[in-house]
């Protein structure tokens, strides 16, 4: 049986959250503009989000990426099943399976 993502962090502990952010490769992949085609298949484009350091791979606004970035999504253990852009390699989605 899959630990569903509820059941790895319930509230919003900083200790386990911090343990879940913990878990980024810092490969930026979500953090580059994405594209549907008409079959629904998402591609990642080579445009990054304004904010992404491309040679670090990191955020120069990490603690302020929801209040300056409309699009930016934060991933939880509560919303990571629903983000079907993720890559299948993504470190979050691989630790929940």
């Amino acid at each position: 049986m899959f630990a569903t993502p509820a059941a790895i962090v319930s509230v919003p502990d900083p200790k386990k959250l911090q343990e879940w952010e913990g878990r980024c490769r810092r490969c930026g992949e979500c953090c580059f503009e994405k594209t549907i085609d008409r079959y629904g298949c998402v591609h990642t484009t080579p445009e990054p989000c304004r904010f992404l350091d491309i040679h670090e791979r990191t955020c120069r606004v990490y603690h302020q990426r929801q209040e300056l970035e409309d699009d930016c999504v934060q991933l939880t253990p509560e919303n990571i099943d629903t983000l079907h852009w993720l890559p299948a390699n993504c470190s979050y989605r691989s630790e929940l399976y």
